[in-house]
């Protein structure tokens, strides 16, 4: 096979490799909420707090450690009825801290709400964390069961003890079904997106309600995602996990340091550790939703300049035209050719270059054997690509990838906005954004639902969470109302409303002044049928129900309701990883009730509802703090 043919080959299976149609003004934005959804927070003084920020929303929780400096900061709760605000003094402004006489909600005192200070079954010097009940001032017990917000809790409880070693979020596997000792953990891979997630779930936990323990989660867990990107040693490369060399959790990969993606005994941050790469664009989405979120909530100085360092990395490596990148380029295995390319929108990762050259496998029978090693892309048109490889001018829109450019950008600027030394960085990121928006927004505005029995459904999450996330921040009266009301409402939402994703129904809501009461009544509905933790991974055969009647015909293994016209009810859905990532047509599976999941999606979704005001609170007058 010579050359030319190969290059035939290769643009018949770049749709392949991509996904085509489906791949899974400027402005600088002060914060959210551009999206016209967004609500203040539910919950007791709310409107009238002291601490309220300009949205309305409650403002974060305690900044550990600082004492000076605070002019300008929102009060905040640092406990359950403990509230700090800032004085002037002599020497400085300094933080002071007063005991409620009742609870502390949303940097102020209240008489009917407190806000979570621990999470159940810690303990802290002996005493343990409970719920508290202001109106009977005693302790009560958690009703996970009969209380959304319980439910939470008692995912957030679930979630720590089991399901985050070394702080990144895994699937914990036990040794049989009493789920008494842990085996070892699964679902490393997917690490990074599903502790994005749960950065995610935390940041809107804290604009929602103030809580000192979701300011430490955000804080933690921004940590554990800053590590993901220094790690690596490659400017904006993240790792899918980072895990010590030694004591490290045991995975179901019993010799993990085998497989050239995983980096073993690496130096990082003046400690030995391993980290798995060959990163895919999924993980970098949730890790971007996250850091936005957390960036928005925290008061911390030193988790805003871990974020904006990832942030800004990110995008300007994603700005940068890569000149004289050399690639290897393989076609079925048959044609060989190097390649000097100029890459833009990527984000390049040497370590991962095998003799120092990208490795560009494709094959045009089976998208999973093609892969490139040595770079993540995010182009908008894979002819960005196939162009420069092979001569052929042939476009190969990719309106999810343009989606993520936007939002990864908006992101960037938010982190960079009115920062003293960050105002070069800043205009750089918004003069690329004003030259490049409109053509993504073209490109974004082609997307087209493509799913087959399921198939590849994961990519719609990937896109609408940085789409949310783009409608949110883009506060441009032109390009605003592209992206919300032409792209997530018009296109995205319109293919996916039927789906009975509470997730996305929030997040959708979010962005809309106002949204249907009757799809956030149904999505309230269904998330309430999502079973209390732990979330193990039990059997599923709903093909008998009537209601899920007919089957699809064209899809049988495994068998689907009619993907046209029904979706299953969360309560009979098939129990996976993140439930919100999965097609919601499959009636049975096996299951394996030896693992269990994080709930992380149960968290979000509870999360993002309770933030926008979708969610009313269900257990008024408690609060998590410690016995003493």
């Amino acid at each position: 096979m010579n050359v030319r043919t190969g290059a035939v080959l290769l643009v018949a299976a770049a749709c392949v490799v991509v996904a085509c149609g489906n791949d899974g003004g400027v402005s600088t934005p002060a914060g959210e909420p551009a999206g016209p959804g967004a609500a203040p927070a539910a919950g007791p003084d709310a409107s009238s707090s002291p601490g309220a920020s300009p949205d309305g929303s409650p403002s974060p929780a305690h900044d550990a450690g600082a004492v000076h400096g605070c002019t300008g900061a929102a009060p905040r709760c640092v406990g359950w009825n403990l509230r700090s605000h800032c004085e002037p003094s002599a020497t400085g402004d300094t933080w002071v801290t007063e005991t409620c006489p009742a609870g502390c909600y949303a940097g102020a005192c209240s008489a009917s709400a407190c806000v979570d200070e621990c999470v159940l079954g810690a303990t802290d010097k002996g005493a343990p964390c409970k719920l508290w009940d202001l109106g009977t001032h005693a302790f009560v017990n958690s009703d996970p069961a009969g209380n959304l917000h319980d439910r939470a809790r008692d995912y957030d409880r679930s979630l720590r003890t089991a399901n985050m070693p070394a702080g990144a979020v895994m699937n914990a596997d036990y040794t049989d079904a009493t789920l008494t000792t842990i085996s070892h953990y699964d679902g490393f891979h997917d690490s990074a997106i599903w502790t994005g997630s749960a950065l995610a779930a935390q940041a809107w936990r804290l604009l929602a309600t103030g809580s000192p323990d979701a300011a430490d989660q955000v804080a933690a867990i921004t940590r554990t995602l800053h590590r993901d990107f220094t790690a690596t040693g490659d400017t904006g490369y993240l790792a899918r996990v980072v895990l010590p060399a030694t004591g490290a959790p045991v995975l179901d990969d019993p010799n993990p340091c085998a497989d050239p993606e995983w980096h073993c005994g690496v130096t990082a941050n003046g400690e030995s550790v391993s980290w798995l790469g060959g990163t895919s664009r999924d993980q970098y989405t949730g890790v971007l939703l996250g850091e936005y979120l957390a960036y928005l909530a925290t008061p911390d100085p030193a988790v805003k300049q871990m974020i904006r360092e990832d942030t800004v990395a990110v995008a300007t490596e994603l700005m940068k035209v890569h000149k004289g990148v050399v690639a290897a380029i393989a076609v079925n295995g048959n044609v060989s050719f190097d390649k000097t390319l100029d890459l833009e929108n990527v984000i390049l990762a040497p370590s991962e270059m095998p003799g120092g050259k990208l490795q560009i496998t494709l094959s045009t029978s089976n998208a999973g054997d093609s892969k490139i090693m040595g770079m993540r892309e995010f182009f908008p048109d894979y002819s960005m690509l196939v162009k420069q490889a092979l001569g052929l001018p042939i476009p190969i829109p990719r309106p999810s990838s343009a989606m993520m450019l936007g939002a990864i950008f908006q992101i960037a600027l938010l982190t960079t906005e009115g920062v003293p030394g960050m105002e070069a960085v800043h205009q750089s990121l918004a003069s690329y954004y004003a030259a490049h928006a409109p053509g993504w927004l073209d490109i974004a505005a082609g997307w087209t639902f493509s799913s087959t029995c399921g198939n590849g459904y994961f990519a719609n999450h990937i896109a609408f969470i940085l789409l949310h996330s783009y409608a949110m921040l883009e506060s441009s009266p032109t390009l605003g109302p592209r992206v919300r009301d032409q792209v997530l409402d018009g296109k995205v939402w319109a293919a996916l409303k039927g789906h009975k994703n509470p997730y996305f129904t929030f997040l959708w809501g979010a962005t809309r002044a106002a949204p249907a009461k009757a799809e956030i009544d149904a999505a309230r509905t269904q998330l309430a049928e999502f079973a209390p933790a732990p979330r193990v991974h039990v059997a599923r055969d709903v093909t008998a129900v009537p209601s899920y009647a007919p089957h699809d015909a064209t899809c049988t293994s495994p068998p689907l309701c009619d993907t046209a016209t029904l979706a299953v009810d969360v309560k009979d859905r098939v129990v996976d990883d993140f439930l919100w990532q999965r097609q919601p047509w499959q009636l049975s599976d096996g299951g394996d009730p030896r693992q269990v999941y994080p709930g992380v999606d149960y968290l979000a979704a509870y999360w993002a509802g309770r933030r926008h005001g979708f969610i009313a609170e269900d257990r008024p007058g408690t609060c998590t703090r410690f016995e003493r």
